[in-house]
């Protein structure tokens, strides 16, 4: 076999894929590879080829795996119980003056004794450093996956890192901080952190400085978020992780040394490969390293044992090593970007070459290299991102060597710091002086217009057609040797496919409403076939964590909305609208909709301030979102806006009706308000948005009594402070009949209208059995099982018609 770890890799990952999203009982598991292994021995006695067998090996190695690491934690079995712990910092993520977050690697919880970390946040001003033991009290949290679609999973963010549980606490509850005694490992990582912080804070710039720290120490929170963002939507983000790039330059500068000193070629690559790798041990192994060590350490001991050397073989061999530590790490992005550019720049770089042959030069092969990482990492960038950079080559081929250069230089330093420190200061004013040159670069690159570009998160399939259309543009997969019948037959299938979905898309008369999970606030987007709309903007009133930055920006990014034709704000609480500048900024909007003008009001001033038509709408106004679905609004009317009512009571109140389903929308009001639409309201309602998240200042039996809704939605803040949603409350639409749903247990919930049907789905559910699966979508998987066998059985016939009796397999 030419490339064995290809056969090995691609299965194991699937396995730990499909052990991730589905729940699959041990039992299963052994009765499946029980049953494997013995038709492999069958097959094995008979001299047969195994590889399909083999295949399901790895595969159900991968979910063994997978699923004990998914486990594999004692931490999670004490979740919301408080107990003393004790435990070593590990790491430090990022210490601020008033609170820090750590890793700590705890070694005793109550009267257990355990190995396993945990992410502890200390709010206070006591000094934690690295390497300190503690002992303290705390409550054992496990971390939430998200709760939009695509939005930053941190749950899974953190299992990629094996850590399971989280912890917070205020300093006071620190009983212990032993400072003495600090294991080796971490006063060398120490001292070693604090050499590269000394040595550039006292040399460069605040910035510079910042960013070399950043480069050398594999660590993004050096950097302040404006130029994490720069780098990353100009396609440098690659740049500033730790990588083979780094340890190429790294190792190439060591060799190159070692080789004038006149040391033999053999302890030059022993030398070398000890030092990258205690360089890797300092900084932590951050997954891009550690595969870029493996890489070096292969072709360096090939080249030393005079061996042949397959880089894509080698790739796959350290990923295969590096999902055997830790298969969670599939699902982290320094580790996809990093196995997908090097896998890019290996296989593309040579196919772009040869269409530049006629222009051989070191400018055509650095551009050929560039050209195959943006090629490769298309879609990855879309994905997480959304924003494609336009000049990202362009800004490649200047900004990657002057950091090289710069690292090189770096690198000097740091060597010089331990022995001729006297040269330090003349290096540090030539670094200073390139890197300000690059943020120069940086800022001006980054102004060019047109120069980023917006779009939405590719789903599996645009994945898969992306990658197909390279890889024939490429020639891996060879048209040419596919004969013409079947190409004719494929044409033809694509044909049938593209006007098939066109006359579904067509025929798509649905309304998608979006009840986006944005905390303790409202944010809802309406998608027409024509346009899209949004329903209050969500944003926090008490907490930090900015809702429109995090939440409602990004989700609206990743389905692909950059336009929105008008947005309704019922009323100006900050939950309802604070996120409403931001998406000002970063979206198109056609209108604003409110119900009141409230001047004086920073939201409201800052609306007037932007060139969009703001319409004030009263009681009985109709907008026609499209051919079979308008708005009719039903409150406020003058006397609620002129007579003192409260904020919540002007609140924006309309009904949504498509064909014949209605759907209520109530902002914040209150039961004065109740009271007036219950004697208005003469459509039945199917849904009702929960007015003011539940409160039980709201949902009256009044109002209830009159509706009577099918479903209620309920957008509410997990663990609020207020209560929300008061039992009281729910009890009341229990009693009427009505199926309740909530974003803060189910979060984003999608509610589909389709000439008269309504079709309504949570995004959080819990992780389907196996079985289950297999049981809930039976008809699906045989729908399509019939017909891949179908489509197969014809354009075998259709080619044994033509005279093509043997069909080419692609």
């Amino acid at each position: 076999m030419k490339r064995p770890f290809v056969f090995i890799t691609i299965p194991f990952i699937l396995g730990i894929v499909f052990s991730y999203y589905l729940e699959i009982r041990l039992m299963t598991i052994f009765i499946f590879l029980f049953f494997i292994l013995i038709l492999y021995i069958i097959n094995f006695s008979k001299d047969k080829s195994n590889n399909i067998f083999l295949l399901f090996i790895l595969f159900t190695f991968g979910i063994i795996l997978a699923k004990y690491n998914l486990n594999n934690s004692f931490l999670i079995s004490k979740e919301g119980e408080e107990f003393l712990l004790s435990g070593i910092v590990d790491d430090i993520v990022w210490k601020e003056e008033e609170e820090g977050k750590y890793i700590v690697k705890i070694n005793r919880v109550g009267n257990f004794i355990i190995k396993e970390k945990t992410v502890l946040k200390i709010r206070g001003d006591k000094q934690v450093s690295l390497g300190d033991k503690l002992i303290f009290k705390g409550k054992i949290n496990v971390p939430l996956e998200n709760t939009n679609p695509m939005l930053f999973n941190y749950k899974r963010s953190l299992l990629s890192n094996k850590l399971y549980t989280t912890i917070n606490i205020n300093d006071y509850s620190i009983l212990e901080i032993e400072k003495n005694d600090i294991p080796l490992k971490y006063k060398m990582k120490l001292k070693f952190k604090e050499r590269i912080e000394n040595l550039f804070n006292s040399n460069l710039s605040e910035e510079n400085s910042s960013l070399m720290e950043s480069i050398v120490l594999g660590e993004y929170n050096y950097l302040d978020e404006e130029n994490i963002s720069k780098y990353r939507d100009l396609g440098l983000a690659h740049i500033l992780a730790v990588s083979g790039l780094h340890i190429g330059i790294i190792s190439s500068f060591l060799v190159y040394i070692f080789s004038h000193l006149g040391i033999k070629r053999k302890i030059n690559i022993f030398m070398t490969l000890i030092i990258i790798w205690f360089y890797g041990y300092l900084i932590g192994f951050p997954p891009s390293l550690l595969r870029a060590n493996i890489m070096f350490s292969i072709i360096f001991i090939g080249q030393a044992m005079a061996e042949p050397y397959d880089s894509i073989n080698s790739l796959f061999f350290a990923m295969f090593i590096l999902l055997i530590i830790n298969p969670m790490w599939i699902f982290n992005l320094g580790f996809q970007l990093s196995f997908l550019a090097s896998f890019s720049i290996i296989y593309f770089t040579p196919k772009i070459k040869h269409i530049f042959y006629l222009y051989k030069n070191k400018l055509t092969y650095t551009l050929s290299g560039l050209l195959a990482v943006q090629i490769g990492l298309f879609p990855v960038q879309a994905y997480y991102f959304n924003k494609i950079s336009v000049i990202g080559i362009f800004a490649n081929l200047i900004i990657a060597p002057i950091l090289s250069f710069s690292l090189i230089i770096g690198a000097i330093m740091i060597g010089l710091s331990y022995s001729l420190d006297v040269f330090i200061p003349f290096l540090g004013k030539i670094l200073n002086l390139i890197l300000s040159v690059q943020f120069r670069l940086i800022d001006i690159l980054y102004k060019f217009p047109f120069g980023i570009i917006k779009y939405h998160s590719p789903n599996i399939g645009e994945f898969i057609l992306y990658y197909i259309f390279i890889f024939t543009l490429f020639k891996v997969i060879k048209v040419n040797k596919i004969s013409f019948k079947l190409q004719r037959v494929i044409i033809y299938y694509l044909v049938f496919f593209l006007v098939f979905n066109f006359l579904v898309l067509l025929n798509d008369k649905s309304i998608n409403i979006h009840f986006i999970d944005v905390g303790q606030g409202d944010g809802i987007l309406i998608q027409t076939n024509r346009d899209n709309y949004l329903v209050d903007t969500g944003g926090n009133i008490m907490d930090s964590f900015d809702i429109g930055k995090n939440i409602t920006l990004p989700y609206l990014e990743k389905i692909g909305v950059t336009k929105i034709k008008g947005v309704f704000i019922t009323h100006f609480d900050e939950d309802h609208c604070k996120s409403l500048p931001l998406l000002m900024e970063n979206i198109k909007i056609k209108n604003i909709l409110a119900s009141y003008e409230n001047h004086g009001n920073k939201i409201y001033d800052e609306m007037k301030n932007k060139n969009i038509p703001i319409k004030i709408l009263k009681e009985n106004d109709l907008i026609y979102l499209d051919n079979n679905t308008y708005i009719k609004v039903l409150s406020p009317n003058e006397n609620i806006v002129r007579n003192g009512f409260s904020e919540n009571n002007k609140s924006l109140v309309f009904i949504l009706s498509n064909y014949n389903k209605n759907i209520l929308f109530t902002g914040d009001i209150e039961k004065e308000v109740e009271l007036e639409l219950s004697s208005k309201i003469e459509d039945n309602i199917d849904i009702i948005k929960v007015p003011h998240h539940g409160s039980n200042t709201s949902s009256t039996d009044e109002l209830l009594e009159v509706i009577q809704p099918y479903t209620a939605i309920i957008s509410v803040g997990r663990n609020n402070f207020y209560g929300h949603p008061r039992n009281e409350v729910l009890e009341r639409y229990i009693s009427y009949g009505t199926e309740i749903y909530r974003t803060d247990t189910m979060g984003r919930i999608k509610v589909v209208l389709n000439k008269g049907d309504i079709k309504i789905e949570s995004f959080i559910k819990e992780k389907p059995d196996l079985i289950d699966f297999l049981n809930t979508n039976f008809f699906y998987i045989i729908f399509y099982i019939i017909y891949y066998l179908l489509s197969y059985i014809l354009i075998k016939f259709y080619l044994y018609l033509e005279g093509e009796p043997k069909i080419n397999e692609l």
